[in-house]
């Protein structure tokens, strides 16, 4: 059937969550927690969380990830409360 689905790498794994990276202006990206669900070769079903058409950073999540922490040292860690 049809599901909503992103490229594999674009889903960050840290154990108890999963985070993709959201494009909401041109090369502005905001973390956003999903619920991942089956992964069907290079995709991975998102089951909720993401809306159809939403743009999401392909690749370099990590790389967004440690430049967003690096660029705010003292930012409460929005995502703590998912951990």
């Amino acid at each position: 059937g049809m599901a909503l689905s992103v490229p594999t790498t674009a889903v960050l794994l840290t154990g108890k969550r999963a985070v993709v990276w959201v494009e909401t202006g041109p090369n502005v990206f905001v973390p956003r927690n999903v619920v991942a669900g089956a992964v069907s070769g290079e995709y991975t079903e998102i089951i909720s969380g993401l809306r159809a058409g939403e743009m999401v950073a392909a690749t370099g999540g990590f790389l967004l990830d440690s430049e967003s922490r690096l660029s705010q040292p003292n930012a409460p860690d929005e995502h703590a409360a998912h951990q």
